[in-house]
């Protein structure tokens, strides 16, 4: 590509957007029956909370421009030992690898991100449920519930297989402005087998462990601001003293975000469940100049009328003194910037359902996300 060309596409990129939107049209609290497609004949993406999407993937009919559009398969695999991050994402002209691996037993982060420019190496299908790269041999699908996944990145490995449960998953196609939007299919999956490699050494990942995925596609806006959290495990009933397996992903805007677009993308599920809840909340306090944080909470404000609630907190792991903390701040030819904030820790509180209380269970993991990329 010549300079002049990328310079087109960057100024393209970094059109002015507005700063905020109505988001109250898209009816993001009740869920509805598939649309007919991701993107209306107008190049507007159809907003809202769908039961599935089994409608076609017209992506490339959005108004938005190229550049933006972006597809990725991400997973937290959370093991005993080693908290698991990996992904692939293909974008309009490049293409990126990463594994992160944290050892829970020393709070020691091992990193990897392989950023493929101007490449067609890594590919991806329109319904992002395979991806392969030629050049490091890594691969990702999720097909029929099955996930199956050998991810490779400068000598860091993780490779297994998984399949889904607590369905069904949250799948919302969110709208922002000027034919902007994505489908998100946000959902869980249970490891069959696994194992990482890190420092030339490979490790055994438990059968069992919980994972959740993040399955998106559709043109992101340029500047992205943003909270999330992750969690999964086991929550007793204070009714019953049943325990039953649960799972938290929310995510919200930031004020940087633009245009800062309310698309209530949270809930939780408890076996057999899943409940959106209308809000969500993070507090917590940045220490050292922003260089480390505090504990998090994430919560549903209490309001009458709410029968869906989250309330954890989000902790040093036992044994340490801060939470486990990994920051990416760097910029590249398709980021302009990027402050990427991201913590591990154990998660206590309360899930709330239709008058239910149920207790997180002890040494339950969570991720958290603190972020702000400008495209």
């Amino acid at each position: 590509m010549s300079r002049v060309a990328l310079a087109v596409l960057l100024a393209s990129a970094c059109a002015p957007v507005p700063d905020t939107i109505d988001t109250s049209g898209d009816r993001y609290l009740e869920r509805r029956p598939s649309p007919a497609t991701l993107v209306d004949p107008r190049g507007v993406y159809v907003g809202g909370w769908y039961e599935s999407f089994t409608g076609a993937f017209n992506q490339s009919a959005a108004a938005g421009n190229a550049y933006n559009l972006k597809s990725w398969l991400h997973v937290n695999v959370d093991d005993p030992r080693f908290y698991v991050v990996f992904q692939m994402v293909r974008t309009d002209f490049a293409g990126n690898i990463a594994v992160v691996v944290t050892d829970k037993q020393t709070g020691a982060f091992h990193s990897e991100d392989v950023v493929q420019m101007f490449s067609k190496s890594l590919t991806c299908d329109p319904a992002v449920t395979t991806l392969a790269d030629s050049q490091t041999g890594s691969s990702m699908s999720l097909v029929d519930g099955a996930l199956v996944f050998d991810v490779k990145a400068n000598g860091l490995r993780v490779k297994g297989r998984a399949t889904e449960f607590l369905q069904p998953p949250l799948t919302q196609i969110h709208r922002f402005h000027d034919g902007y939007g994505a489908l998100g299919i946000w959902g869980n999956v249970r490891l069959d087998e696994g194992t990482v490699t890190v420092a030339a050494e490979e490790h055994t990942l438990q059968p069992g462990s919980l994972g959740l995925y993040d399955r998106t596609v559709g043109h992101q806006r340029t500047t992205l601001h943003w909270n999330y959290v992750a969690t999964s495990g086991r929550a007793r009933s204070r009714a019953t003293g049943e325990v039953r397996t649960f799972s938290v992903q929310g995510a919200i805007d930031l004020p940087r975000s633009r245009p800062l677009a309310n698309t209530q993308n949270h809930g939780f599920w408890v076996e057999g469940r899943f409940a959106k809840v209308e809000e969500l909340r993070f507090e917590y306090e940045t220490l050292g100049g922003g260089r480390d944080f505090g504990p998090w909470h994430v919560f549903t404000p209490a309001k009458a009328g709410r029968s869906a609630r989250v309330d954890l907190t989000i902790s040093p792991p036992p044994g340490f003194e801060r939470l486990f903390h990994r920051r990416n701040q760097s910029a590249d030819l398709w980021i302009v910037e990027r402050d990427f904030h991201q913590i591990y820790g154990v998660v206590t509180g309360t899930l709330e359902l239709d008058g239910v209380t149920w207790d997180v269970e002890p040494n339950t993991w969570a991720l958290a996300e603190q972020a702000l990329v400008v495209l």
